[in-house]
């Protein structure tokens, strides 16, 4: 209920015609059904984020280092983040 009464002023205050999808992350994010249940609940596309398919990486051991990626969310948002700064020659 709550969320979806969060959904609602999103929509308001964003004048979108409706969310497509949602991107779970986190720690809690593997909680059991909890995917199925947000879908289910809000009439949208739920899905676990792994942000570290952002990046590419040859290392076979990063591959399957991937069972807990959705926790490293903040981390790679943040290294994005840094990786644009840098290219904008803002480092020295």
């Amino acid at each position: 209920e709550r969320l979806q009464r969060q959904m609602q002023l999103l929509l308001s205050v964003s004048g979108a015609a409706s969310v497509s999808g949602i991107w779970l992350t986190g720690g809690g994010a593997t909680t059991p059904l909890l995917v199925e249940e947000l879908s289910r609940r809000l009439s949208v596309q739920c899905e676990i984020l792994n942000p570290l398919a952002l990046f590419k990486c040859k290392s076979s051991k990063f591959k399957q280092q991937t069972m807990h990626a959705q926790s490293f969310t903040s981390a790679a948002g943040l290294a994005l983040r840094g990786a644009e700064w840098m290219e904008a020659k803002h480092a020295i």
